[in-house]
């Protein structure tokens, strides 16, 4: 079976759209539970049992998931795919650069108690701040892109319909730029948010 990676950004993506996600991080329980990804379940390299845990996994699951296998580095999550591998599971993919690489690209982690198999299907939705973010006292970045562009939108239209329609070329352009982020999956307004002066500054 031929290596699969995915970059952190579009592991995010596939998250917060919607579709079914089973991650697996295969760290330690210490480095779990100081800041892991949402919704990963705990599963350690050194305990890993790759047999058992396809079990629950086609009890749990109706169709056989893709699992996405995060941990401290490349290499070690590329062990956890070899031992699913030889195991007979197929759809398996590694987390470019591990979890480091997804907290270093500013994406939402949570420090709780650890989720572990047997599992239930995962969360789905990352639209939660970071911790860096609940200190500083500021919205997520997904909050703040639903403010701006709710208001941005709202406000055009206003204008467009008691002052100049002219004003109306607004909500056109942000819900076609928004068209565009889906069907092309980039992350313009994602970036430009990020590096509002508020955002720097809470970094």
């Amino acid at each position: 079976m031929s290596s699969q990676t995915i970059s952190p950004h579009d592991l995010y993506r596939h998250i917060t759209l919607g579709h079914s996600v089973l991650l697996l991080d295969v760290r330690t329980q210490d480095e779990y539970e100081k800041g892991h990804i949402v919704g990963a379940v705990f599963h350690p390299l050194e305990s890993l049992e790759p047999e058992s845990s396809i079990e629950k996994i086609r009890i749990a699951y109706p169709f056989l998931p893709t699992i996405y296998i995060t941990g401290n580095s490349d290499e070690q999550a590329q062990e956890a795919l070899q031992q699913f591998s030889k195991a007979g599971y197929d759809y398996l993919v590694t987390l470019q650069g591990g979890t480091p690489a997804w907290i270093s690209a500013g994406l939402p982690i949570e420090r709780t108690q650890k989720t572990v198999f047997p599992f239930q299907h995962q969360r789905k939705n990352l639209d939660v701040p970071l911790e860096s973010e609940v200190e500083n006292n500021i919205l997520s970045i997904d909050q703040q892109i639903k403010v701006i562009v709710g208001s941005v939108v709202g406000l055009g239209t206003l204008l467009g319909t008691f002052i100049n329609t002219g004003f109306l070329a607004i909500p056109f352009f942000v819900g076609t730029a928004l068209a565009y982020e889906g069907l092309f999956e980039t992350d313009y307004i994602r970036q430009f948010v990020s590096n509002l002066y508020w955002n720097k500054k809470a970094k």
